[in-house]
């Protein structure tokens, strides 16, 4: 199959320099004598379909090249890059307050700007939905715009996070040729297909990246949720799902190692944040789930493939970790309480490791959690780091109230409770920093 990726034609704001985006500007008439021209320089092409965006400008565009020659199809996929706040000014003034803007490894959303990631799970989708859609087919004419043909062009050719974003560029009605093999997002569906014995041609995919070098993650028909990325990583996982399989935790439907993926059972539900769930009801379902793990006898304790050889060992490493994070914090307390919870050899238990509202969906007041980073630990630790992991819901609860949960020494606890805070409040400094101060004022206080 061969792509062919067309750039719409010229309209009054590109003349003038301004940021489109998705607002919805027509051809001015040197763009219409633009696409005429490239009609006629690929009259010999026979197109079996074409898709387009519906923006006019390059509907337009494609009405006058494929108009009479074949079907169009219009797709919400190939919309541009949403520029937030900055449509309508200087492209010049965007680029200058959002630097980033072109940054994989930075996917900025200054001013509502379309994030990088956003963009090319927009272009993966395309890519795999165009593949299943013209299978048979030899000749796709694609018509677009500036950034979704640069995410296009980059899903088809490789990227990586130091992939300079700006170094391929289309002009007005240029064009650029793609031979299409099957992708490895194709294979997978197809697997799935086999294993779990339904169809999904025609299938509604929903791509999510989690920053340049994560996972491709797909949601399919709000049904199955399918993660492809190392399956050393998926091992793990599924290690930690087997051993509660009727639990609030994702089903593992299917899996293939050869093509590296794992097929998940979807949960529907609404974002933790969304939800309105009361601290105490959100506490007591947090510690329902953590007595809901099982015993794990191993060699040492810490996420599984980096396990450290005792207790202390892994809370240490939790903390010097969390140190390059937030340097400006006092060390003092954090230390006292490792020496009093590391004398500890915990029973081993294998938790969630990532345990926190960011991981939670909720469904008619119910918790169910995603995406575990396993480790053998203290299912106390778990407990205690999911309620700081929404200062919100600590700051609603007493510390005593936390502590009177679980029939364990006291001063254990306490210690614990600090080193999960100290711990939590470095990752608040990196995804969370406008409640970063709460969380040092609950540090200074407790």
């Amino acid at each position: 199959m061969k792509v062919y990726l067309v750039r719409h034609g010229q309209t009054d704001w590109n003349l003038r320099g301004i940021a489109q985006g998705q607002t919805d500007i027509p051809l001015n008439e040197t763009g219409i004598a633009q696409a005429q021209a490239l009609r006629d320089k690929v009259r010999e092409i026979d197109f079996d379909v074409c898709y387009a965006s519906p923006l006019k400008r390059a509907a337009e565009t494609a009405t006058i090249i494929a108009g009479h020659r074949c079907e169009i199809r219009y797709d919400d996929l190939l919309k541009e890059r949403g520029f937030g706040e900055f449509e309508g000014r200087p492209g010049a003034e965007m680029r200058e307050k959002a630097p980033n803007i072109g940054d994989f490894k930075i996917n900025t959303n200054y001013g509502g700007i379309e994030p990088i990631k956003d963009l090319l799970a927009r272009a993966e989708a395309f890519l795999a939905k165009i593949k299943r859609e013209c299978a048979g087919m030899d000749k796709i004419l694609v018509v677009g715009h500036g950034s979704m043909l640069k995410a296009i062009h980059f899903a088809i050719v490789g990227w990586d996070e130091d992939t300079d974003f700006w170094s391929w560029h289309l002009d007005n009605t240029e064009i650029c040729d793609y031979e299409l093999a099957e992708g490895r997002v194709e294979r997978v569906l197809s697997d799935i297909e086999k294993q779990l014995y339904v169809d999904l041609s025609g299938a509604d995919l929903h791509f999510y990246r989690d920053g340049a070098t994560a996972s491709t993650v797909i949601n399919v028909n709000d049904e199955y949720l399918v993660k492809i990325e190392n399956f050393d990583t998926m091992r793990e996982q599924m290690e930690f799902l087997r051993m509660y399989p009727d639990s609030c935790f994702q089903k593992v439907l299917c899996f293939n190692e050869e093509l590296s993926y794992v097929c998940f059972e979807f949960i529907k539900g609404e974002k933790y944040s969304d939800a309105q769930i009361d601290a105490n009801d959100a506490m007591e379902q947090i510690c329902e789930i953590v007595c809901g793990y099982g015993e794990y006898t191993h060699k040492g304790y810490g996420f599984l493939g980096d396990e450290k050889d005792t207790w202390y060992d892994f809370l240490l490493d939790e903390i010097e970790y969390a140190e390059q994070r937030i340097p400006e914090v006092s060390k003092d307390k954090v230390m006292a309480a490792l020496e009093v919870a590391g004398r500890e050899e915990p029973q081993q238990y294998l938790t969630h490791g990532d345990f926190g509202t960011h991981n939670f969906l909720v469904e008619h007041g119910k918790i169910h959690v995603i995406d575990p980073m396993p480790a053998v630990a203290d299912y106390l630790y778990d407990f205690y780091f999911a309620l700081l992991s929404d200062v919100d819901i600590f700051m609603h609860l007493s510390e005593e109230a936390v502590l009177n949960y679980f029939e364990r020494d006291m001063e254990y606890k306490k210690a614990l409770l600090i080193v999960a805070l100290y711990v939590r409040m470095s990752r608040a400094a990196k995804y969370d920093a406008e409640n970063l101060q709460k969380y040092k004022d609950l540090y200074a206080r407790i």
